[in-house]
């Protein structure tokens, strides 16, 4: 009896000891991102002229919502990054040959990914929209009929021609596509009238431009070339990252908030007729119920609903008129 428990204590002993080892040596081989001599490696970054996402300053440094995503990636991984500007079939092509090392706008596309690895996470969406010249008053916004046999620009190769085109089919409206080397090609374009409008994305930031549609909503990802030896770590900086689910977010409204397609109100040929024909709209306010309205020494309406109204006429057009109920 006294030999089978110093057995089974020698057992247990022996159980432990074995547990601990394999334990060690289980975290020697997890790498250890900053402690890892592959991560002081500097990353070869392919960039297009999408403004907001990645901007080379007067200063030569860079900055846009891809540039800080790296940085955090950089905490976690220890790489640097090098940026390198080109248009978007060149950079497709340099990474295929491994003369830059990732890409990070790419959506995934079947055919592209038999030639480039992708991360396991994307590090952002997109939505696609279709824009004209700020000063065009023959197109609206999803005025269909009117869109019918327009021509549209975009560049090369944008994943986001095959969400137009869906759209496009959805709603029956044929058009003609002119494809242009860069956005800055595209953009000439349509203020020299090449084209009636240009099938753009969320990712570049145009202030300046009038929204006619948007449509679909992708992933984009962080793409290397076959056999990268640098998605992993990338992978498993995205793991942590995401864990702050307000990164994503209050990163894109920092670069993206300025937009058209963030800021200018967009009406159909309907609501502009009503706009345009309509009288001051009434509006009834109590005279005495600060800060929501109130009447001031002059007479007139002040309050926060008057403020609203009044930013409200601003961007839409409509009027309005406030008279004070008495109740």
């Amino acid at each position: 009896m006294n030999l089978t428990k110093k057995t089974l204590v020698v057992l247990i002993l022996l159980f432990v000891i074995t547990l601990m080892g394999h334990t060690k040596g289980f975290a020697e081989t997890v790498d250890t991102p900053k402690q890892n001599e592959e991560n002081t490696q500097t990353l070869r970054v392919g960039y297009m002229d999408y403004h907001g996402f990645i901007d080379q300053e007067p200063d030569g440094t860079y900055s846009g919502y891809c540039v800080e995503y790296l940085n955090e990636i950089s905490k976690y991984t220890g790489y640097q990054f090098e940026y390198v500007p080109g248009e978007w079939t060149e950079l497709l092509s340099m990474l295929e040959n491994k003369e830059i090392d990732i890409l990070c706008n790419a959506q995934y596309t079947e055919e592209r990914a038999k030639t480039f690895d992708y991360s396991m996470y994307p590090i952002g969406y997109t939505t696609g929209i279709l824009y004209t010249h700020l000063h065009n008053n023959e197109l609206y916004y999803e005025d269909f009929a009117d869109f019918d046999g327009m021509t549209i620009g975009i560049v090369n190769n944008n994943a986001i021609f095959t969400i137009f085109h869906n759209y496009a089919k959805q709603n029956h409206f044929t058009y003609r596509m002119k494809e242009y080397k860069t956005e800055e090609e595209l953009l000439n374009a349509l203020n020299e009238g090449k084209i009636d409008a240009m099938c753009s994305e969320h990712l570049a930031n145009h202030s300046d431009l009038s929204l006619l549609a948007t449509f679909g909503a992708d992933a984009y990802y962080i793409i290397s070339y076959k056999d990268s030896p640098y998605l992993k770590q990338i992978n498993y900086a995205l793991q942590e990252i995401k864990i702050d689910v307000d990164f994503e977010p209050s990163l894109f409204h920092k670069y993206y908030d300025s937009s058209a397609a963030a800021n200018n109100a967009q009406f159909t040929v309907e609501e502009m007729n009503y706009i345009t024909s309509s009288d001051a709209i009434k509006v009834g306010l109590m005279r005495d119920r600060s800060p929501l309205s109130f009447q001031n020494k002059e007479g007139q309406a002040e309050g926060i609903v008057v403020a609203l109204m009044d930013r409200i006429s601003k961007i839409s057009g409509l009027r309005f008129e406030y008279q004070f109920l008495d109740m």
